[in-house]
C-alpha cells in the first residue's frame, strides 16, 4: 500500500508523525505492511499487524516479524498453514 510520503507534528500527542515503524528501519513512511489471517476453510480474514515502511526493507528483518506473529496466534489456539505474500523480491528471499 502507497503512503503520502509527509513528516507532521501532531498537537494532542507533542510527537512527530508520519516516521517508519519496522523495527531497524528509519526513515519518511512511504508504504505500508499489512499482516492478515485467514481461515483455509471458511471464508473470514483479519488483520493482525501492521507496519509503515520506506520504498526499501531490510529483508533480514521479516523474518522476525512474521515469527512474532506466528507466535501470538499460536497462543490464541491457531495453526499457520501457509504464508502468502504479495510484497515482491524482500519476501522471495525470506
Amino acid at each position: 500500500m502507497n503512503i503520502k510520503a509527509e513528516i507532521d507534528y501532531c498537537v494532542h500527542s507533542g510527537t512527530y508523525i508520519g516516521g517508519i515503524t519496522l523495527p531497524k528501519h528509519e526513515g519518511v513512511v512511504t508504504k505500508a505492511l499489512v499482516i492478515l489471517v485467514g481461515d483455509i476453510t471458511i471464508r473470514w480474514k483479519q488483520i493482525v499487524s501492521y507496519y509503515f515502511t520506506g520504498d526499501s526493507m531490510n529483508r533480514a528483518v521479516l523474518p522476525d516479524v512474521l515469527k512474532e506473529v506466528f507466535k501470538k496466534i499460536s497462543a490464541i489456539g491457531l495453526k499457520v498453514h501457509s504464508v502468502i505474500s504479495d510484497m515482491g523480491s524482500a519476501n522471495q528471499a525470506m
